[in-house]
């Protein structure tokens, strides 16, 4: 951006200030921004939201706050990165090493390859395009959810390392951080052979171990919620053990790559997933709803159903005859798991699960509240 140079520079503020409209409520445009001239507009408008409030430059309208302006110029940025297949800048990574000549696992949408960067070893999450109906719609996702976790920090939540062009020809893919530890799940299972001997789960630090997590998980969840993203598809496969084994959520904004790897860096929707959909999201008109869409009280009701999935080591309703079907009429009618009883799940644990899953999604606890109340939870062990 620095070598741009200053009437080229003028031209493209000129477009921004065209593009982002001064009402929030309405919708940023690009039809005027010709294509030689995308990847400049897409990079400063990114770098504008990476400005710090307290020596930010001068709002794009007078009438935008900075909330406004920080809402539109994401807008902006989708549509030029749908429309004109550029990314910002910033997001390109150099020297992606493939290092496995097929997937590890693959998904609905995605292969999963290990890599190497900067010395590291990092996954390099693929998209696979099967036909070309589903190019625009998984192009789209992928510049979504890129630009969503781009943007995310904090110690509960996977890191995005950016984009590669050269890892594969003539494709695109998301760079990640290997967790050698994989999905809690497997960190469960005793299948991890790099777990120290005292952090091996055993029946004395079940409880300790347990709820720590699930109070990161909580404390990641109501992150995520405060910079306004939705997980979307919360369950034991979409939470990594860093090598530090803490927790580190995964796959959120129900997109592209939330369709990649079950178990380890993501889940196949349709999968073990349907055992932890909020009642609303089988039978919206029940509701009040016009459709089904992930809301953070969805995300709210799936904590509940992953301190099950934890405690018992299984899926709610885990029996081989609960179809999605019967699962849907369980919870439609208000049924829910009965409480863990071997290891026993402590009182104050299960008043939160009974909270975070109560049939109105109005009624359960907001993510803010939840993660207060498993601090208490975890402070008790």
């Amino acid at each position: 951006m620095s070598a741009m140079h200053s009437r080229r520079r003028q031209e493209v503020d000129s477009l921004l200030r065209q593009a982002i409209p001064t009402d929030p409520r309405r919708h940023t445009r690009i039809d005027h921004i010709p294509p030689n001239y995308a990847q400049d507009v897409i990079d400063v408008a990114w770098d504008r939201l990476d400005d710090n409030p307290a020596t930010a430059t001068p709002p794009i309208h007078p009438e935008l706050d900075l909330f406004g302006q920080t809402a539109l110029l994401r807008r902006l940025c989708l549509k030029i990165a749908v429309n004109h297949d550029v990314l910002p800048g910033k997001f390109y990574v150099r020297g992606v090493i493939c290092m496995s000549d097929e997937p590890i696992d693959a998904g609905g949408f995605a292969d999963i390859y290990n890599g190497e960067y900067g010395g590291k070893i990092v996954i390099i999450k693929r998209p696979r395009i099967s036909n070309e109906e589903e190019k625009e719609k998984i192009k789209m996702e992928f510049c979504r959810e890129s630009l969503l976790w781009s943007k995310l920090n904090h110690p509960n939540v996977l890191s995005f390392l950016g984009i590669s062009q050269d890892a594969f020809e003539r494709s695109i893919c998301m760079i990640l951080p290997f967790m050698s530890r994989g999905s809690i799940r497997r960190r469960m299972t005793a299948q991890v052979p790099d777990v120290p001997a005292n952090l091996v789960l055993t029946q004395d630090n079940f409880h300790s171990r347990v709820n720590t997590w699930l109070y990161e998980v909580s404390f990641g969840l109501a992150y995520l919620h405060s910079q306004g993203v939705v997980h979307g598809d919360l369950h034991g496969g979409n939470i990594l053990i860093d090598d530090e084994d803490h927790v580190r959520l995964t796959d959120f904004g129900f997109a592209l790559i939330a369709a990649a790897a079950p178990g380890a860096y993501g889940s196949k929707h349709g999968g073990a997933s349907h055992h932890f959909m909020a009642p609303e999201l089988w039978e919206p008109s029940d509701f009040g709803l016009t459709r089904a869409r992930p809301t953070e009280a969805c995300d709210v009701y799936a904590f509940g159903c992953t301190c099950i999935e934890l405690y018992t080591g299984k899926v709610p309703f885990p029996e081989p005859k609960m179809t999605m079907y019967r699962i849907s009429k369980k919870v439609l009618k208000g049924d829910r798991p009965t409480r863990p009883q071997t290891p026993p799940m402590p009182d104050s644990l299960w008043e939160v699960v009974q909270a975070a899953w109560t049939q109105q999604p109005q009624e359960r606890l907001s993510s803010h509240d939840l993660e207060r109340r498993m601090r208490a939870v975890m402070w008790r062990m």
